[in-house]
């Protein structure tokens, strides 16, 4: 299962998802989007919020509060890419930086990736949330409120001659 878009909050749902299957028996991918109110774990928020510090950083948008609303991640015979589109919370305005290739930076006459490049620091962010968006596709998702106190037995009751009546509380004359 490959994402191809992840949206948060996207009107009245918590995700709107596009991702893709490969089928063996039509040997072809088969695309499949979900629109659903089931909300991600928390730490897949986290890791979006960590993703638009990266993208702020790498794309130096200042001190402007982001965040990101929809990844695209894509292929092509040039390479794996993907596309943030990222919002200013103070504002509301989006910002649509230009796509991203996925190849890392490498070290100047080296073959190891540059680990202090802003490109790969954020590449590693995006790769975290991708996984994250992975494990939600495949069902790891916040689980609702269980209400957790113990069922309340009702009064007893007691036949009379005329049905049933509840009886009365203790200290009541009547």
């Amino acid at each position: 299962m490959k994402a191809k878009t992840f949206e948060l909050e996207k009107g009245e749902y918590a995700v709107i998802a596009e991702y893709s299957n490969y089928n063996d028996a039509a040997e072809s991918e088969e695309l499949t989007t979900i629109r659903t109110h089931e909300r991600p774990r928390p730490r897949l928020y986290t890791d979006i919020a960590t993703l638009a510090l990266r993208a702020r950083e790498y794309y130096k948008l200042g001190e402007l509060p982001l965040r990101v609303t929809k990844l695209a991640f894509s292929e092509n015979d040039d390479g794996r890419f993907v596309r943030l589109t990222l919002e200013d919370m103070t504002t509301y305005l989006r910002i649509l930086p230009a796509r991203l290739n996925r190849k890392v930076d490498m070290k100047p006459g080296e073959e190891e990736p540059d680990p202090e490049s802003p490109k790969n620091i954020l590449l590693e962010a995006v790769d975290l949330v991708e996984n994250r968006i992975t494990e939600y596709l495949n069902g790891d998702r916040e689980q609702p409120e269980l209400n957790m106190k113990p069922e309340e037995k009702p009064e007893p009751k007691q036949r009379g001659l005329f049905g049933v009546f509840k009886s009365k509380p203790a200290g009541v004359n009547g």
